[in-house]
Order: structure tokens, then C-alpha cells, then sequence
């Protein structure tokens, strides 16, 4: 739901488009997982093959890697590399960009979601 992933990698998939005070909703009624304490975030896949829905976009990755090795997207061994730099963007950089990050998602939602 939100995102493509995997849109140039072979694997089929839908595109959901959810409003953004619709999200926790509808999140709950497909049966994810918070991504915090109480919070759903996007994007999130519903896996068809497995009935697997998983939330987080780094854990998106690691599950479509191991579900699907011959069509691998994060590059081999470098795991943990990505989590410490996800961990250490998410302390530092995130917080000094986050006004900006919500004045720009403001500005392109659509009119029902901005209330």
C-alpha cells in the first residue's frame, strides 16, 4: 500500500492509495502490525502468495529478499550496514528534516486528508 516496491523487479503488484487519516484504519483491518507503540505507517505489503502482511520498508526488503532470492534488492551481506545507517538517519537527520518533511506532504495530499 502507498509505495511500488519491486515495480522493475519482475514480481506482480497493486498499488493500494489510502488517505492519509484512513491509514491506521486501514491497516487494522487488513491485519498489520503497528510499526510503533500504536502507530501504522506506510508503506505496507500483503503478501498474496503467503498471506504475509508486513509493515516498515527496510523489513519489506529483507522479507522480499528471502521470500523471493532470485530477485534480491537489498545488495548481499550488507544488512546490518543498512539498519545502523536506517537507526543512525532515523536519531539524527530525521528529526532536523521532519518540519520540512510534513509542510511537503501537506502540500500534496489531497483535500480529504489535510483535515
Amino acid at each position: 500500500m502507498g509505495t511500488e516496491p519491486r515495480k522493475n523487479e519482475g514480481l506482480p503488484f497493486e498499488v493500494v492509495w489510502v488517505e492519509f487519516q484512513d491509514i491506521a484504519s486501514t491497516l487494522k483491518s487488513i491485519g498489520a502490525e503497528p510499526t510503533g507503540p500504536g502507530s501504522y505507517t506506510l508503506p505496507v505489503i500483503n503478501d498474496p502468495n503467503t498471506g504475509v502482511i508486513v509493515s516498515d520498508s527496510f523489513v519489506i526488503a529483507e522479507y522480499l529478499d528471502k521470500m523471493y532470492p532470485e530477485k534480491q534488492i537489498l545488495p548481499t551481506d550488507a544488512n546490518i550496514l543498512i539498519e545502523l545507517f536506517e537507526q543512525y538517519f532515523r536519531a539524527v537527520a530525521y528529526s532536523a528534516l521532519v518540519k520540512d518533511i510534513l509542510v511537503k506532504t501537506h502540500d500534496i495530499m489531497n483535500d480529504s486528508s489535510k483535515e
